[in-house]
């Protein structure tokens, strides 16, 4: 039978939730200095990265990244998720190019690119910190509604809410269409897992995930399957403002 978990809830306020996130972070790598660090994109991380950029006390010259998706055929376009996490995080920790896993984008023999970003990333380990942000629609990653608990890292359908979330960063351009993400299954074997919710508009989503029913319709859900799952909220997402 499978065992089932209750997240722990960790609200902050507004100011010091990249601060908290950040800490999480530094105390992993302090623990262990080559720890593979799972990262996503997006609004909600900014903060994040800001804050663990600004301290004086943490070394990522050992530290291993794992990207969480991609747009497929994004390639080394400015509009990247690699360029993304590059620009806003990668370049200022120097963290070394070999010491980061990419997420294929090329959708000339994906399939197969997908199973070696599994395998690379199993070689290294696993995640020890796997941190996710939380979509409108549930998702995780690109893991959209309908997605397996047990998916590997594959190309999968962006949904219309995904897609229109993600119109700002295009800059007029049409979003693509799909994506490439972790699975929820190789998401689920990370060590440790940190949630990142800000937002009132996500509050809903974020009730759904911890006490609705497990399964595709909230791909979030699935977390409840971790022995080891930190959900870090603003008070709004947490439904306290």
């Amino acid at each position: 039978m499978m065992t089932l978990s209750t997240p722990t809830v960790q609200v902050v306020a507004p100011e010091t939730f990249g601060a908290t996130a950040a800490e999480h972070i530094a105390a992993t790598l302090r623990v262990k200095p080559d720890a593979v660090l799972g990262l996503p994109t997006g609004n909600t991380p900014v903060p994040v990265y800001a804050a663990l950029l600004a301290r004086r006390d943490v070394n990522f010259s050992r530290a291993r990244v794992a990207m969480l998706d991609e747009y497929l055929g994004a390639g080394d376009r400015p509009i990247s998720f690699y360029q993304w996490l590059r620009s806003h995080f990668l370049a200022a920790a120097a963290i070394a190019p070999e010491r980061i896993l990419r997420m294929p984008s090329d959708p000339e023999g994906i399939v197969a690119a997908c199973a070696a970003y599994d395998r690379q990333l199993e070689q290294w380990g696993g995640c020890d910190l796997q941190l996710l942000g939380l979509g409108l629609n549930g998702h995780i990653g690109f893991n959209e509604p309908s997605s397996p608990g047990d998916s590997a890292t594959r190309v999968v359908p962006l949904s219309a809410s995904t897609r229109d979330a993600n119109e700002e960063y295009w800059q007029g351009e049409e979003v693509p269409e799909f994506g490439v993400t972790t699975g929820i299954g190789v998401i689920l074997r990370a060590k440790r897992i940190i949630l990142l919710v800000n937002g009132a508009r996500k509050a809903a989503t974020l009730r759904q995930a911890l006490d609705g029913p497990i399964g595709p319709d909230c791909p979030a859900s699935f977390l409840r399957r971790h022995r080891d799952v930190l959900v870090l909220a603003d008070r709004a997402a947490a439904g306290q403002e």
